[in-house]
């Protein structure tokens, strides 16, 4: 009977981002990769200092470990091995993190981007979490 009438269509809400927020231009969106580079910079120097102190306590960890072992005369070896891979694994994040923000790879990345106006996707989610730019 009525169920082909528009009065029974379903209405699909507008994003309120559409509404809100016009486009941004290409200027825009250099700016806010220039100000997200320089905020991570700013606590790269606690990433930088936490490698090696997460490298040193990897490797007194398992300096005690194997002295506690020869005491007791045992042959454990599984606790090593996971405080190695642990502790290489974090100095590795964290190094890694560190290089992520460095000068030359933001100017590589606002390079492509005015290339190709395309951006990587970890930039974008970085992007999308940070602040806007204060005006």
């Amino acid at each position: 009977m009525g169920w082909g009438s528009a009065a029974f269509a379903q209405q699909i809400p507008a994003s309120p981002l559409a509404k809100s927020q016009p486009l941004p231009t290409r200027a825009d969106t250099v700016a806010a990769l220039h100000q997200l580079f320089q905020t991570k910079r700013k606590s790269s120097g606690v990433v930088l200092a936490a490698a090696p102190v997460t490298l040193l306590l990897t490797v007194a960890t398992v300096g005690l470990f194997a002295v506690s072992q020869v005491d007791n005369g045992a042959s454990e070896s599984a606790f090593p091995v996971v405080v190695i891979a642990g502790g290489l694994g974090a100095t590795s994040a964290l190094l890694s993190r560190y290089i992520r923000y460095t000068k030359g790879r933001e100017a590589a990345i606002v390079s492509k981007y005015e290339r190709t106006h395309v951006l990587a996707g970890w930039v974008k989610r970085n992007l999308a979490r940070q602040k806007p730019l204060t005006q």
